[in-house]
């Protein structure tokens, strides 16, 4: 089974949205959730050195100029404010003179060097791990093991050892069980012209799709009509179209025995035209708030 996701990580609540507490470990987590913070209070241009120095207006100065000032520092502070908000004591002991010399382009750049994602033993260690997942369709559902994986990939985002789009859909396939929908999911989705992001739409409608006879409504491969039969391996089984012709195919079991079942035409059809439709995009997001791609309208 999939392990799971570290632990949903700590944030912390601000005025500007909650930020990730910055661990060595996470940094990715932690930068996104900066920005945001930064953005929401117009201050991301201190984080990137783009922000215009005011300088104090002479006691004379405009009522306009002293506005301008104002607002320079109170944005100032509410940057440093969100950084010092998700920090330990040990990095801000490590920021805390550019913080005091008004540097905080530069504070940044040393938490950027906090990255442990940039260490080749953490990396490997990362990725002997996102290797090692495996997926139980009876004890999560596929959004939740794609989760997993793509925390995974954007823990190493941010290094020279990222894991790719291809590379995790190669896995996420590999990982599916040789069964059912999954089984047919992957059939359809290892043409090299389906993205990652068509791929996950396509697992994740395949996995809702209302099928008789389903063991469970998330995501079970295996029909119940079969599983009530595993021990009958060697008998077969067969189901008569509206047309009078017999459907069938050949079912592995765990076992690795096969068994011959019935292909219900209408579901194949269903499969079918789910994957055409999957060209038609809109927005769709996992279960963590990931913006993945699109999925199919209509």
């Amino acid at each position: 089974m999939a392990s799971e996701q570290s632990e949903k990580e700590t944030t912390v609540s601000t005025k500007w949205g909650p930020i990730v507490v910055f661990n060595g470990t996470n940094y990715p987590f932690f930068e996104n959730s900066v920005v945001m913070a930064m953005a929401a209070a117009n201050a991301l241009g201190f984080l990137d050195d783009t922000e215009t120095i005011v300088a104090v207006p002479a006691e004379e100065g405009s009522d306009i100029q002293w506005r301008i000032y104002q607002s320079y520092i109170k944005r100032k502070g509410y940057a440093i404010s969100i950084l010092n908000s998700a920090i330990n004591d040990m990095q801000r002991a490590a920021i805390v003179e550019l913080i005091q010399a008004g540097d905080i382009a530069g504070s940044w750049d040393k938490l950027i060097a906090m990255d442990q994602a940039q260490h080749p033993l953490f990396a490997s260690n990362v990725r002997d791990t996102f290797y090692e997942e495996t997926f139980d369709p009876k004890t999560q559902t596929i959004r939740q093991f794609i989760d997993i994986l793509l925390s995974h990939q954007i823990m190493l985002s941010k290094s020279k050892y990222a894991i790719c789009d291809l590379e995790l859909k190669s896995v996420l396939l590999e990982k599916l069980p040789n069964t059912g929908i999954w089984r047919d999911s992957r059939f359809l989705a290892i043409d090299p012209e389906f993205s990652l992001e068509k791929t996950i739409l396509l697992l994740v409608a395949m996995a809702s799709l209302p099928i008789q006879n389903s063991d469970t409504n998330d995501g079970d491969a295996v029909n119940s009509s079969i599983k009530k039969n595993d021990k009958r391996r060697n008998e077969v089984y067969h189901l008569k179209g509206k047309n009078g012709q017999v459907k069938g195919r050949s079912d592995t079991f765990a076992s690795g025995d096969e068994a011959q079942v019935a292909i219900d035409t209408v579901y194949l059809a269903r499969i079918r035209t789910l994957s055409n439709r999957l060209a038609q995009t809109s927005t769709f997001t996992t279960s963590k708030g990931f913006v993945l791609g699109s999925i199919f309208a209509g």
